[in-house]
């Protein structure tokens, strides 16, 4: 009956609608496919194991420039020291485009390192007692981000071109000596579901 075709007209075009999803995702990691991940683990091991950076006791050093990967560190009380050299994305890609994600990790430094052309530069989520110090970020949409209750994270003396620092959802943060320049926003503020100012206070005075 014309219900039953109805209904069945209807189950039809949705599955159209999911194959053409799915040929979509398939198309865009294959003309832009994700960045390659560098893993700092838990263990203190990289992976791959040829990248270049060398580990020194909890110091994890550039040895050359990183085009087109990204760090996800998995390691608390290590300092990521960039040694002058860069860590750049070169060509479209899809997924993930944090340069340096910490999640949920304290007591992390990245320090010296110059970060380039990615979605954000660093990005810090669930973490606490962070230093980001002394790193340069080029043509982020954001350099360094602050999410998801981040606290007591010391951001200072980067420079930021086309670029800045966002803060969401985070407190207690404090940011010093940061010179911010060039388009796009240079200091952004975010909150969701805040129900008081005591949730958002963070220390930025007028040195940034």
């Amino acid at each position: 009956n014309k219900r039953k075709s109805l209904v069945l007209i209807l189950v039809l075009m949705l599955q159209l609608l999911v194959n053409i999803q799915s040929i979509s995702i398939v198309e865009a990691n294959f003309l832009f496919p994700p960045l390659e991940e560098i893993t700092i683990k838990s263990d203190g091991s990289i992976t791959p194991s040829t990248v270049p950076i060398k580990q020194v006791g909890n110091i994890y050093y550039f040895t050359a420039d990183i085009t087109d990967h990204v760090i996800n560190v998995q390691r608390d009380n290590i300092i990521i020291d960039g040694a002058g050299y860069s860590l750049q994305k070169t060509r479209s890609a899809y997924g993930n485009q944090n340069g340096v994600s910490l999640t949920g990790r304290t007591k992390v430094t990245i320090r010296n390192l110059r970060i380039c052309s990615l979605i954000n530069g660093v990005s810090i989520s669930y973490s606490t007692n962070c230093n980001i110090s002394k790193n340069i970020f080029l043509n982020n949409k954001y350099g360094i981000v602050l999410v998801d209750q981040s606290t007591s994270n010391y951001i200072s003396g980067n420079n930021l071109t086309s670029g800045g620092i966002q803060i969401a959802n985070s407190t207690g943060n404090t940011l010093r000596n940061n010179a911010m320049n060039g388009e796009g926003p240079h200091f952004s503020i975010a909150y969701e579901n805040v129900e008081s100012v005591a949730e958002f206070v963070n220390d930025v005075d007028a040195s940034n």
